[in-house]
């Protein structure tokens, strides 16, 4: 049933490519497909010090996309979807890691010029959320256990202009995350954000913003399951109370300055106070406040873009139960070398804090891509990874493990299926 379902849209996205790209004026079909070649020496990122042998394989994956957006004067509106279907030639077993699925729609409306409404619903599913095969930028800081999983966010913001300096954003989003394994746990997180933004001068922006999120957890949401299994039974309990010790909310307050030095260079910071209550005998109890941070500093030279971001929060454990501190630091830099050529480093480190456990992890990366035509490219891409940890019970990990990929791509210009 699955296979059938994904030859028919990819069948759906090959019309649409040979469709006109619009009609009317105010309707535009955005359709595009990737399919790339890959040989990789490390399939499953295997450690450096175990006895588990590497598996070595090629592979190809088809990435096919549609989306229609709708425009107007006061109207912004897009349906979408993208898919990714890989297939290994010898060790076939592993077919679908990585694969995913996502779909999103979305409206936004200005009810005056003063006053914009939006709403979003973004789907997402998962084989590996570890990994994506064509989009680095979605890779998870943390190695943990490889299992299928479903994620689901509707949100709902505003955006009022009080003047050319002054503006308020508000917004809510209810998040469902599953997972297949029995042994994680599902969570369930209402999140509300609230910022005022001034404007002090051409370079300067002033901020003030309040964070909330509750954390619910369970082991059998059971939400979206079905998209696995038509036995399972939604958790009568949905939404408000999964009974779980585990159960938190967290309030941020703080305020931030954003700052372009040049127009090459622009920093922003965010500081404030980080407020969680856990569930405790039923009643959600003020615990230890801790800080909250973020610097996000961007530069761009002749042909090249790098950004370094730091970020310091308390957030749920997804997988697992109750909060985490999270620390991370994360460089990126890219070079346009020129209109065929370019070269991408990246970096980071985390630090994952729960009571649980106490993780690090290094990553780093680098890759070539050549485009022979704008449709056509290779590329070579090489990632390390150093993750060391200690759990509650005395366990500790050391795990060491690097890949080599080789790619060849034949693409189009993809759009953000799920932003505006």
């Amino acid at each position: 049933m699955t296979k059938r379902i994904l030859a028919a849209f990819l069948f759906a996205v090959l019309l649409a490519s040979a469709a006109p790209a619009q009609a009317a004026n105010r309707f535009t079909l955005l359709p595009s497909f990737v399919f790339m070649g890959e040989w990789t020496d490390n399939l499953l990122l295997t450690p450096e010090d175990t006895e588990e042998e590497k598996i070595a394989d090629y592979s190809i994956t088809a990435i096919p996309g549609l989306r229609l957006r709708y425009d107007s004067y006061r109207t912004e509106a897009f349906i979408g979807a993208s898919a990714a279907f890989r297939h290994y030639f010898e060790y076939d077993e592993h077919d679908g890691m990585p694969e995913y699925y996502e779909a999103g729609l979305g409206w936004a409306f200005w009810v005056n010029p003063r006053w914009r409404l939006m709403l979003l619903d973004e789907l997402t599913f998962f084989t590996d959320p570890r990994d994506r095969p064509f989009g680095g930028a979605q890779q998870q800081d943390i190695e943990s256990l490889r299992t299928e999983s479903i994620a689901n966010r509707i949100g709902i913001g505003s955006q009022i202009v009080f003047s050319r300096i002054s503006s308020l954003e508000t917004g809510y989003g209810f998040r469902t995350t599953e997972y297949r394994e029995d042994n994680l746990n599902d969570t369930v997180e209402h999140q509300f954000a609230l910022t005022w933004n001034r404007q002090l001068s051409p370079a300067y922006r002033f901020l003030v913003f309040y964070n909330y999120n509750r954390a619910l957890f369970s082991p059998n949401y059971d939400f979206l399951r079905s998209m696995w299994d038509d036995e399972y039974a939604m958790d009568p309990s949905f939404p408000m109370n999964l009974d779980s010790e585990n159960d938190f909310d967290t309030h941020i307050y703080g305020a931030g300055l954003f700052y372009q030095t040049t127009p090459s260079l622009s920093f922003e910071f965010r500081s404030g106070v980080i407020m969680p209550c856990q569930d405790i005998n039923g009643v959600y109890q003020l615990t230890e406040p801790d800080w909250f941070q973020r610097i996000d500093l961007t530069k761009l030279f002749w042909r090249v873009r790098s950004t370094l971001t730091y970020n310091r929060t308390v957030a749920p454990a997804h997988g697992l139960a109750g909060a985490v501190l999270n620390q991370t630091v994360a460089a990126h830099v890219e070079e346009n070398w020129t209109r065929r050529f370019q070269t991408v480093q990246e970096g980071g480190y985390t630090n994952y804090l729960q009571p649980a456990a106490d993780i690090d992890a290094w990553r780093a990366g680098a890759g070539i891509n050549y485009f022979v035509f704008t449709w056509l490219g290779t590329g070579v891409a090489y990632s390390y990874l150093q993750q060391q940890g200690e759990t509650a019970d005395g366990g500790t990990q050391d795990l060491y493990a690097h890949r080599i990929t080789l790619r060849v791509a034949l693409t189009t210009p993809r759009p953000d299926w799920i932003r505006f």
